[in-house]
């Protein structure tokens, strides 16, 4: 696996978003979705969180393609919108990293 960090990976886009603001599991699918349709690999995001104690917490999420499904596009798309929901509850604030 690699870190992605070059120009013109859609993934770039993403950090440093917020994954409980308006729109934003959206953005993820959509980018998300292209990725995977671009690699057929994984794609790995690391969300951050700060706690009041100064310390930090890292949840990834990691998507796996699935071209057999003709539900694939609506599978993702609630799976993203759930996770996004979850981190958000958890008090996740950023997308720090991606790997794809």
């Amino acid at each position: 696996m690699v870190i992605m960090q070059k120009a013109g990976n859609v993934l770039d886009e993403l950090l440093g978003v917020c994954p409980g603001d308006p729109g934003v599991p959206e953005k993820i699918w959509k980018a998300v979705s292209q990725r995977l349709n671009e690699t057929n690999g994984v794609v790995i995001l690391v969300f951050n969180r700060a706690y009041d104690d100064e310390t930090k917490g890292r949840a990834s999420l990691t998507y796996f393609p699935n071209r057999d499904s003709e539900l694939y596009e609506s599978q993702l798309w609630a799976e993203v919108k759930l996770d996004c929901i979850a981190l958000d509850r958890l008090g996740f604030d950023s997308l720090d990293q991606h790997i794809s």
